[in-house]
């Protein structure tokens, strides 16, 4: 699914993967969400933010959510960004 989620030139389709996405935490999702934070589609990256919550603990994780804060031109992409690094920074004092 990742592979597809990679390739597919349909946003539809890598919103539903995205979708799809949130809450696993598996590593070969990672490449192809911080990819979907720089898609055209707003849809496609305020997906890409939500399920890249599983990995805010990582620090590269944080530093695209935080380009994605700073920098993207949608502001429900801004706000799910800054959700995910809000879960982050719950687990983080174990909330």
């Amino acid at each position: 699914m990742a592979n597809l989620a990679q390739n597919s030139s349909d946003p539809l389709v890598r919103t539903k993967l995205f979708q799809a996405f949130d809450g696993i935490n598996d590593p070969s999702l990672m490449t192809p969400l911080v990819n979907g934070l720089q898609d055209p589609n707003p849809v496609v990256r305020e997906n890409a933010a939500d399920a890249l919550s599983s990995f805010s603990s990582d620090p590269r994780i944080q530093q695209w959510l935080n380009h994605v804060i700073q920098n993207d031109a949608d502001p429900r992409v801004q706000r799910e960004a800054q959700s995910a690094l809000e879960q982050s920074q719950r687990r983080g004092r174990g909330q």
